[in-house]
């Protein structure tokens, strides 16, 4: 299975959990809207994640991720109130903060994506790369 394709599963099983938490009956806080996240990760992580980097490059990029799902998670659940307050106090919208997350999610993209070809540019001619993007 390719990796868009495995990333597109893993997309829509996230979907799939957030819209079954967040419409109709199932949106009253309990017991299934409070695990439902927690068995879509354990789906997802043994079928998709075959070894957790856990050094170099991989790391710092997995550790961002995180924490912009855990801001996010955090602005709507742990600290909503003073990220309210903030934002009237510095007349940031709601529409400004969220246009700097997705700002930062493209530019994350570019600057891995700009950083890829650097890297690419610099081996020498004819090193073969596997279908992975890893160098043979």
């Amino acid at each position: 299975m390719s990796s868009l394709t495995e990333a597109m599963i893993v997309n829509g099983v996230v979907l799939v959990t957030v819209l079954a938490s967040d419409t109709g009956p199932a949106r009253k806080i309990g017991i299934g809207r409070l695990i439902r996240p927690v068995i879509a990760a354990a789906v997802i992580i043994p079928l998709f994640v075959d070894s957790p980097v856990t050094h170099g490059r991989g790391l710092f990029w997995t550790a961002v991720i995180a924490a912009r799902a855990a801001f996010t998670f955090g602005a709507a659940h742990w600290f909503s109130s003073s990220m309210v307050s903030w934002a009237i106090a510095h007349q940031v919208s709601q529409a400004a903060i969220t246009d700097g997350l997705i700002f930062m999610a493209i530019a994350m993209i570019l600057v891995r994506t700009g950083s890829l070809r650097v890297r690419a540019d610099r081996l020498p001619v004819g090193t073969p790369v596997l279908a992975s993007g890893q160098l043979a």
